[in-house]
């Protein structure tokens, strides 16, 4: 079946999306079928797996995204069964892009996989996504996406004010407790700041510091003048330092970051650093002869 559904997906036009979606609910359904033994080293169970990881990057290189969400929907499914065998340096910059999509069928598969990537290996995948830090928001390899210092907590923050969908939202809140509860503890400068600029949000949209987050556009800019009444290449900017208008943080994003910041005292608390992050003069003397700082 599985190699017969390679054929299909390599000799079916892609103008036949039923068919290759289809294939990729099948291909879904064999990951999930074969189970915990694609960890195995057999020479049946490598082939498998290898043929399993060539259907999805065929049907990640589709045009269509509900074929593309069916890739990313098996890619984590490998992930589960056989996390050793799935490469995150490659996954997750591709994921961290997705998020940019114009399709909202796209982001909620790259949120849900990102939700399970993160509860088991939160640290690689925060590092991962800071790859794409720093690189030109308009070139063909962030189509879109912006990631600054804050990471893609940041970015995940920026989407709680632009997106909709219930489910989405759920699995985005999911996505940074996973990642707080593992990194806010060593980060606390970084996670506490986060939280500051949403709760803090100053009242005039100009006024806004640095942005945190994402920055979704469709025009180039020698465009912009000419489709700046276009509703259809409106550009949104989430938190980004600039003269346009910027989306404030809602009130269901600044009572979610209110819970995150009892999480971290939470996290504070179960650390091996506990005193230091309650008393002051300990904290202090640890400043001194340690030269760390970061503390309550």
């Amino acid at each position: 079946t599985l190699s017969l559904a390679l054929k299909l997906l390599l000799n079916v036009s892609q103008s036949h999306v039923d068919v290759h979606q289809c294939i990729g609910k099948v291909v879904s359904a064999l990951i999930t079928t074969v189970g915990p033994e694609l960890q195995g080293n057999t020479a049946s169970v490598c082939m498998t797996r290898s043929s399993f990881l060539c259907a999805c990057a065929i049907m990640q290189d589709h045009q269509e995204p509900l074929v593309q969400a069916e890739a990313t929907s098996c890619l984590q499914q490998l992930h589960l069964f056989a996390p050793r065998h799935v490469n995150l340096s490659s996954l997750v910059p591709t994921l961290c892009r997705t998020l940019a999509s114009n399709h909202l069928l796209l982001r909620k598969a790259a949120v849900s996989c990102l939700r399970q990537l993160t509860q088991r290996e939160a640290k690689e995948v925060c590092e991962h996504a800071l790859t794409l830090a720093g690189e030109n928001r308009d070139s063909d390899l962030v189509e879109g996406l912006v990631i600054t210092e804050s990471g893609l907590p940041g970015v995940l923050f920026s989407m709680l004010d632009t997106e909709t969908d219930t489910r989405l939202i759920k699995d985005i809140h999911d996505t940074l407790t996973s990642m707080l509860q593992v990194l806010a503890a060593d980060n606390l400068s970084q996670w506490l700041s986060l939280c500051k600029v949403v709760l803090t949000v100053a009242t005039d949209t100009n006024s806004i510091g640095e942005g945190d987050g994402l920055s979704v556009g469709g025009a180039e800019e020698g465009e912009e003048e000419e489709e700046e009444g276009d509703d259809d290449h409106a550009e949104f900017h989430t938190g980004e330092s600039s003269s346009r208008a910027v989306i404030q943080p809602r009130w269901p994003t600044r009572v979610f970051a209110a819970e995150c910041v009892r999480r971290i005292v939470v996290a504070c608390q179960a650390c091996r650093n506990t005193p230091a992050h309650f008393d002051l003069s300990i904290a202090k003397e640890m400043q001194l002869t340690k030269s760390r700082g970061d503390y309550l």
